[in-house]
């Protein structure tokens, strides 16, 4: 996971699902923009809906 900008970051599935890493950058919602969710799903904390 990268910050691209203040508040802004750009990552991998992976990196949406990690809800410590999440924590700790202060991230608050994710937008997956992805065919599917990641394997383990996102953590319960972070706000997420899917589109098709």
């Amino acid at each position: 996971m990268d910050r691209i900008a203040p508040g802004l970051f750009v990552g991998s599935a992976e990196a949406a699902a990690d809800a410590s890493r999440q924590r700790a950058a202060g991230v608050t919602t994710v937008c997956a923009l992805t065919h599917d969710p990641p394997a383990g799903g996102y953590p319960d904390a972070a706000s997420s809906s899917t589109r098709r």
